[in-house]
């Protein structure tokens, strides 16, 4: 026990100077940036923030009724089985000075296909004017 409180001494700072770190990188590189770059630096962290949300809304997600390996392991004999996990593709958003571009990953039933079917609605929900990348470039978003 001791030692654990030992090196809690250690890790608080240092997670400290690193959050430090990381906030006064994001708050240099907002200022710096020009008036439509920080508009879409706003969005995309909306848009981070609400995907998981907006995914399911939007029918984006899969359900995987094979529980996990943990679940697998940890499962008891008389207790119910695990609830089955609704799996989200991943995105990656990045902001430029024009808006952003939204790089998502596809699930074994979310493809391109369902992307371009959900692009009015994600378009919306992005305050977005347009998305035409979804009929051009099925890797860009």
């Amino acid at each position: 026990m001791e030692a654990v409180t030992g090196y809690a001494s250690y890790v608080l700072p240092i997670a400290t100077a690193l959050i430090g770190v990381w906030l006064v990188w994001t708050v240099v590189r907002y200022v710096r940036a020009d008036r439509g770059t920080r508009v879409s630096m706003r969005q995309a962290v909306r848009v981070r923030w609400g995907w998981v949300r907006l995914a399911r809304m939007a029918g984006l997600t899969v359900t995987d009724k094979t529980p996990s390996l943990l679940a697998q392991i940890t499962a008891q004999k008389d207790s119910p089985p695990p609830a089955p996990r609704v799996l989200t593709p991943k995105i990656k958003v990045k902001p430029d000075q024009f808006g952003v571009i939204v790089r998502a990953r596809t699930l074994p039933q979310v493809g391109l296909e369902e992307y371009q079917k959900s692009a009015r609605f994600l378009a919306d929900a992005w305050r977005c004017t347009r998305c035409p990348c979804c009929r051009t470039a099925p890797a860009r978003w």
